[in-house]
């Protein structure tokens, strides 16, 4: 069965018998590491294996920096161990080397090691999708998957890609996908007979597209040069907060519902922060809403 863990761990080194990954000299005792967290399959004694970096080694060398890059600070409680337990100073640090862009890559020949990453949208639901390892995660199928946390006193539920190395069965979170809090959670659940309606709408206009056209005796024509106009509009809006919002519309002739948050300029554009789920993960999603907000409540006693 796969299971989820953390794909990343950050920490003070606790002794120095560990190398470096990156410049190959010892690790100190005390000093700040960074660790990429890797599968070694269930027959092993120990199933995960963690690569030890320098904290600057990390950035420099490691093959796996980009993915720390560009993640704010919700998104890397979910996807690194150990924040919690870093100084101020380093925590600061660490989530303002994160924010910054992914460094640009150069093409090489040969294979890299991060091609060996599957997608979610690559390789599907594995074992029919049974991704839990607790009760606090839950599968929508194709590697993406709902997680309730808490951070401090603040409680997420957080909807993610998540992906598998090759020949790996273990399932880690990608940065892509979005963390609502409790009030944008239960906005969520409060509107999604409104979201199923629009869906429903979607699809109905799907259909219609996929009928041929004829042209009745008092149909007129289009002169040269005009523009159809479409009668309906190409997506349904709902808001969860001022900057997030969820967007129903469709897509080469499938519908999604796309729960993301949108940039503050006067036009609101799409941001890299969201999910889209698929009309099937979205169904998955509301069977799973009562049991989601049960797990919610738990966690605010």
């Amino acid at each position: 069965m796969p299971f989820i863990v953390k794909p990343f761990v950050i920490k003070y080194m606790s002794d120095s018998a560990s190398k470096c990954k990156g410049c190959k000299f010892k690790i100190g005792s005390g000093c700040l590491v960074l660790g990429v967290v890797a599968d070694q399959g269930p027959d092993k004694p120990v199933r995960c294996r963690t690569s030890w970096f320098h904290y600057k080694c990390f950035w420099t060398s490691c093959v796996y920096k980009n993915h720390l890059r560009g993640v704010d600070p919700e998104t890397l409680n979910e996807i690194v161990f150990g924040i919690n337990g870093l100084s101020k100073a380093d925590k600061f640090n660490f989530q303002n080397e994160a924010s910054s862009p992914p460094a640009s890559s150069r093409k090489r020949t040969g294979r890299s090691t991060e091609s060996s990453i599957i997608a979610a949208k690559d390789c599907g639901s594995v074992e029919g999708g049974d991704y839990e390892v607790n009760e606090n995660v839950f599968d929508l199928t194709d590697l993406l998957c709902v997680t309730v946390y808490k951070h401090q006193t603040n409680i997420y539920v957080s909807l993610r890609e998540f992906f598998l190395l090759k020949g790996s069965t273990i399932a880690k979170p990608s940065k892509r996908g979005i963390s609502l809090n409790k009030l944008q959670w239960r906005e969520l659940c409060s509107i999604q007979n409104g979201i199923e309606a629009a869906t429903k709408i979607m699809a109905t206009r799907e259909s219609k597209s996929k009928e041929p056209k004829t042209k009745g005796k008092d149909q007129r024509v289009k002169e040269e040069g005009e523009e159809e106009e479409e009668d309906e509009p190409g997506q349904i809006l709902f808001s969860l907060s001022w900057k997030r919002r969820v967007s129903v519309y469709q897509h080469q002739e499938e519908v999604f519902v796309d729960i993301r948050e949108y940039s503050e300029d006067r036009t609101f554009q799409r941001s890299t922060k969201g999910v889209a789920l698929t009309k099937p993960q979205w169904t998955k999603l509301r069977e799973e809403m009562p049991n989601i907000e049960a797990l919610v409540q738990h966690m605010e006693v």
